[in-house]
């Protein structure tokens, strides 16, 4: 019964080894979502929520928001395709202004709260979500376009509420775990 296990394993083994070759199709929809440009932080089985929260801690410890992190629309903006309350990957993050010789210039910032390197500059954020601009690409908007709120900040205005239900929660289990034990439930 177990005589082919050896020569599965092996053959598992030799293929593990083997390089990929250009002619090989994805073989699962992971991979050809991965090739697509597939982020997990939006919409697979659920894992999202592991990914946001990540995303939440990695911005609280860092105590700023930077290219790459999550935030969320402020507002509805038709003409963009930004929808309120829906999380967006922040692309890049610049300031546009004149410059002394008349000339438009984009001064790359790291941070959403970088100060404005000069007068008369306006902050502009590139936005991405795979649910509204897979197509489009990502969307360049002013701070007053989108509103955007970091992430960390929603997380913990959540928190109020959710601690304190969670708490009532383990705590009307706990009483009827106590009523099954003694035979009152």
């Amino acid at each position: 019964m177990r005589r082919w296990w050896p020569a599965l394993h092996a053959i598992a083994a030799t293929r593990a080894f083997q390089g990929r070759t250009a002619e090989q199709r994805p073989c699962t929809r992971l991979r050809a979502q991965q090739n697509d440009g597939f982020d997990p932080r939006f919409g697979w089985l659920g894992l999202e929520l592991g990914f946001v929260l990540a995303d939440a801690a990695k911005q609280a410890i860092r105590g700023k928001t930077i290219v790459g992190d999550l935030v969320i629309a402020g507002t509805d903006n038709d003409k963009l395709q930004i929808r309120q309350s829906q999380s967006y990957v922040l692309r890049r993050i610049y300031w546009q202004g004149v410059d002394d010789a008349g000339s438009v210039r984009q001064v790359d910032a790291e941070a959403l709260d970088d100060p404005c390197p000069a007068a008369g500059y306006e902050q502009y954020l590139s936005l991405y979500s795979p649910r509204f601009h897979r197509e489009s690409g990502p969307v360049v908007a002013r701070l007053d376009e989108c509103r955007p709120t970091r992430l960390r900040e929603e997380i913990a205005e959540a928190a109020v509420l959710g601690i304190p239900g969670l708490f009532w929660v383990f705590v009307s289990a706990q009483l009827i775990e106590y009523g099954r034990q003694t035979g009152r439930m």
